[in-house]
């Protein structure tokens, strides 16, 4: 994934890593790592969801039938960036 604020920066980065590297351009990433990534270059939006990666797991458990639920997010809330004293401390332990 290569991420710059213009189209010549881009193919730069991409000519310096063709030289040093054997790599192939794709074209624009639609899936990696599970993630399902939608780009729309007139809005400048880039939409990322699990879908796949969800429907796989329900299905492993075999709760793909289950009900779902909306998350409880506010859609509008801003992001920020945890000062260094903050620690998220989980509210379940990670299995």
């Amino acid at each position: 994934m290569i991420f710059c604020k213009t189209k010549g920066h881009i193919a730069s980065t991409k000519n310096s890593l063709m030289e040093d590297f054997s790599n192939k351009d794709l074209g624009d990433l639609k899936y990696c790592l599970g993630i399902e990534i939608h780009r729309k270059r007139e809005d400048g939006t880039i939409k990322m969801n699990q879908k796949a990666y969800t429907k796989r797991l329900l299905e492993k458990f075999g709760v793909e039938n289950c009900k779902d639920v909306h998350t409880p997010a506010d859609r509008n809330s801003k992001l920020i960036k945890m000062g260094q004293e903050e620690v998220f401390v989980p509210k379940y332990p990670y299995r």
